[in-house]
């Protein structure tokens, strides 16, 4: 497998998920007036992040490990083989138990390090799916408003419809009735992605032109690539820097640039 190709299945894997493999909550149910509303959440489960890594990288290219880090946070790392390389690649994050205990947990920290790969990360772009709620729908317990039996959340559907420059985003309760429907533009969410794009490229270029070791360096890029795609001019930036570093040169970005 060329280097190539590995990039083309790392991008496979940030590939919007399938709307079946998305799931609701229930957020905080609040009372206005004299209606009820919330804000649905959105997720996706372990499942949905084990399912594409099969699919994409296949069963036996792609490993989980679980362990506690110096704070006792449980912590994943998935480990994606890199033939060009021989050797594994990784990213990892540590879970929220979420008062889900300990499986919840170890669930939580597979799920966040999926998103590191960039598996749903698509969720974070959703507008807030507020949603009015019927008075059978909640009830008053221990002081604060839930769900009641009647609301069958979980029969619910979370729907994408994407046109040309735009994509509808609807839910449907268990009847079929439209309870959610926003349209989000996607030539202004991506106007807006790429400002954050610049704002982050910006921000790594200051930060690695005070580093004056390799150790660090490579430290700093490694946490970029967490949560953000590593483009051409970060590549070009970071080897400038290691050569300058490499020779004692020093150098600014803020003040080039500023």
């Amino acid at each position: 497998m060329s280097e190539s190709t590995m990039q083309t299945k790392v991008k496979g894997l940030m590939q919007p998920l399938p709307d079946n493999e998305i799931e609701l909550r229930v957020g905080n149910i609040f009372k206005y007036g004299e209606k009820f509303g919330c804000i649905m959440l959105a997720y996706k489960t372990p499942r949905a992040d084990a399912r594409r890594l099969d699919d994409v990288l296949g069963s036996m290219n792609w490993q989980k490990r679980y362990y506690q880090d110096s704070k006792g946070n449980t912590v994943c790392a998935v480990d994606v083989w890199c033939p060009t390389k021989k050797c594994w690649v990784t990213k990892e994050d540590a879970g929220d138990d979420n008062q889900q205990g300990v499986k919840g947990t170890y669930s939580d920290a597979f799920k966040r390090a999926g998103f590191a790969w960039g598996i749903g990360r698509e969720l974070y772009e959703l507008p807030d799916l507020f949603v009015n709620l019927s008075e059978d729908e909640v009830q008053f317990k221990n002081n604060k408003w839930v769900q009641s039996n009647k609301l069958k959340i979980k029969k619910w559907t979370f729907q994408r419809d994407i046109k040309a420059s735009q994509i509808d985003v609807i839910l449907r309760d268990e009847k079929g009735s439209v309870r959610f429907k926003e349209t989000v533009d996607i030539d202004e969410r991506n106007s807006v992605k790429k400002y954050l794009r610049g704002m982050k490229f910006d921000k790594f270029c200051n930060d690695v032109s005070l580093i004056d070791n390799i150790e660090d360096l490579d430290s700093e890029i490694e946490e970029l690539k967490a949560d953000f795609i590593i483009c051409d001019e970060i590549k070009s930036f970071y080897f400038q820097q290691k050569e300058r570093i490499e020779s004692m040169e020093p150098f600014n970005y803020e003040d080039k640039h500023g």
